[in-house]
């Protein structure tokens, strides 16, 4: 494989790569990765490198990876709402209702 052709492998996987990055990426999330692809690994970050995601090929997953991701996405939101309405629970205060 040419530098060039190496040079759009690596543009075009930019935004898999983002996706990965993502903080609402949970250990969960991982494994339902790993589950739907076939492909285990280790996600120790020490050993997680770039040249590992280009062996793994995982830009043939990239549909996969963005429902995950959108999962991922939600999921958080919950959690951060969650959080917040306990936080208000402890404090005895709860913000008023839209429209109330």
């Amino acid at each position: 494989m040419g530098l060039e052709e190496r040079l759009k492998e690596f543009r075009d996987s930019l935004p898999l790569l983002m996706d990965l990055k993502h903080d609402a990426m949970r250990e969960r999330h991982w494994r339902r990765l790993m589950a739907q692809t076939g492909i285990e690994f280790d996600m120790n970050p020490e050993t997680f490198t770039l040249q590992n995601v280009f062996a793994m090929e995982l830009s043939r997953f990239v549909d996969d990876i963005a429902d995950i991701l959108n999962t991922a996405i939600k999921e958080a939101a919950i959690e951060k709402g969650i959080k917040y309405a306990i936080q208000c629970l402890r404090r005895r205060s709860l913000p008023p209702f839209m429209g109330w």
